[in-house]
């Protein structure tokens, strides 16, 4: 399962580490700068045909972009299947303390709301 909200933070920082703002790459990238700002934001799906984009353009892998060039890189240099799931599970279990962390977060807010 891919992580899109994962996704969209490396955009994001791949873009600023690019020094572009959104309207540059949304140029570049031959889009609207409002369907940009969406993928950015959240508000439409990224999985589509501007990762493939993104990625050209960032001249990195689109694994680099779905899962973060720090677990990528494990995965290219792992020397055997059990060194790749281990990095893929490392990935994966701290998305899920992240999104424990924001269920939680997301809880104390309603009880505070509701007081």
């Amino acid at each position: 399962m891919i992580d899109e909200r994962s996704i969209k933070a490396n955009i994001r920082r791949i873009r600023e580490e690019m020094g572009l703002t959104q309207e540059a790459i949304a140029q570049e990238l031959d889009i609207e700068s409002s369907t940009y700002w969406r993928l950015e934001e959240g508000t439409t799906q990224v999985i589509n045909r501007n990762v493939y984009k993104i990625a050209r353009l960032a001249d990195i892998s689109v694994e680099d972009l779905v899962v973060g060039d720090e677990v990528s890189r494990k995965l290219r240099d792992a020397d055997d299947s059990r060194e790749k799931l281990e990095a893929l599970r490392d990935f994966y279990e701290k998305k899920l303390q992240e999104k424990d962390e924001l269920v939680t977060n997301l809880n104390n807010y309603i009880k505070t709301l509701q007081k």
